[in-house]
């Protein structure tokens, strides 16, 4: 869901091993790195918002951006707390 409060689920299509996917802040800030090398295909992925340090984010817009070396796409989400 969207805004989410505890959890998103993050599901995408990537075509080779080559995939990141990191959520910004809205300074463009990386907050966390969710994964890096996931499987090509399709994949689901949760973001429970916790930064790297494992600090809860604050409530506001964040960016979930998928890339997989050929492409990239971003997304934007709501984190409410």
């Amino acid at each position: 869901p969207n805004p989410f409060t505890d959890e998103l689920t993050i599901e995408f299509n990537v075509t080779n091993r080559d995939a990141v996917v990191e959520v910004y802040d809205m300074l463009g800030r990386r907050v966390r790195t969710l994964t890096q090398g996931a499987a090509a295909g399709e994949q689901r992925i949760a973001w429970n918002g916790k930064t790297e340090s494992g600090s809860s984010a604050a409530t506001g817009v964040y960016f979930v951006r998928v890339s997989d070396g050929e492409k990239a796409d971003m997304r934007s989400v709501v984190l409410q707390r």
